[in-house]
């Protein structure tokens, strides 16, 4: 489903086998020939629904009134990154069936690991260095509203961490 999502968008959209989970990959070139590329990261796994969590159905994705925050949507995935990297998806697609190009080259990189700690991602990267290696930079599509109804969108995370725990 992920892949056939990227595929409107991506003429080459595919499925790339890994030890574990597969990774969605797929690529939207721009015209431009002097375009930055950029790897837009995302994930298609969730972690378990826990039923007493919930005060709806999660996979139903009502519009609730949520008092303290406003009207909003509530589902499996309207946050966290499927539902950013969905929108931005279907944003490009806009764009493109105007007739415009992408302003930059982009790499999908979707997995189904995040949740348990990416441990097939290594592989994949591996497996496809050379043309990830090309980008100028990541992004982790995660917009979200605030409570006066104004959108966030990260623009960058900063930094490394290195460390060792012993138990």
């Amino acid at each position: 489903y992920t892949r056939a999502l990227l595929a409107r968008i991506a003429p080459d959209a595919r499925v790339v086998q890994t030890v574990g989970y597969p990774v969605v990959f797929g690529q939207v070139r721009s015209s431009d020939q002097n375009a930055p590329t950029l790897i837009v990261y995302g994930l298609y796994d969730t972690t378990p629904t826990v039923k007493d969590e919930w005060t709806v159905d999660p996979l139903s994705a009502p519009i609730v009134n949520a008092r303290a925050l406003g009207i909003l949507l509530v589902g499996r995935g309207v946050n966290n990154h499927k539902g950013p990297v969905l929108a931005s998806i279907l944003a490009l697609e806009a764009l493109l069936a105007e007739g415009h190009s992408s302003p930059v080259n982009l790499i999908y990189v979707i997995e189904g690991e995040e949740e348990i700690g990416s441990p097939s991602l290594a592989g994949f990267v591996e497996a496809y260095r050379d043309l990830l290696e090309q980008a100028q930079g990541v992004w982790l599509p995660c917009m979200q509203q605030n409570s006066a109804g104004s959108m966030i969108l990260r623009r960058a995370y900063k930094g490394i961490l290195f460390g060792t725990l012993s138990c």
